[in-house]
């Protein structure tokens, strides 16, 4: 029934909504593919960037790069900007169980993971609450903010 419910509402956002960069600085129209992170030692906070329209998979692999990570602390806190990018362009119900796949093996590494969304597309948006819905990890918290201000302020709540 849930697969159900996700296949009719992907393809509902799909139809409404798509990875727009009419409004994007800096981006050019050929598809620039691009998604990078770096720890940032004085906050303790992963800063990931999203730039350009990425796969699922490019973003489930910077999961599994993440659960990599030798000198993270137990409790990960990560910024997610996605301002100048977007993934669910070309999303489908399989990718939900591939994100949580993901997640699930950065949870064997850390007590807890804070990530704070900032996302560029309303389908993406409306993906992620689903998504919130649709995760069962007891230890895996995310929210979505407009501005980069109130995601740090959520995570440096933690």
């Amino acid at each position: 029934m849930l697969g159900f419910f996700i296949e009719t509402l992907i393809f509902f956002l799909k139809n409404v909504f798509f990875c727009n960069f009419a409004s994007t600085k800096n981006l050019t129209s050929k598809k620039l593919t691009m998604i990078t992170y770096s720890f940032n030692k004085k906050t303790k906070i992963v800063e990931y960037l999203i730039e350009g329209e990425n796969t699922i998979k490019e973003f489930t692999d910077y999961l599994f790069a993440l659960s990599k990570e030798k000198d993270f602390p137990e409790v990960l806190k990560i910024f997610s900007n996605g301002e100048k990018g977007c993934f669910a362009k070309n999303i489908n119900p399989e990718d939900m169980y591939k994100i949580a796949e993901a997640i699930k093996e950065l949870l064997k590494k850390h007590k807890r993971v804070y990530t704070a969304f900032i996302i560029s597309t309303a389908m993406e948006t409306a993906l992620a609450e689903l998504y919130k819905d649709f995760s069962k990890a007891k230890n895996y918290y995310f929210e979505v903010f407009y501005t980069k201000e109130a995601a740090i302020n959520w995570l440096n709540s933690f």
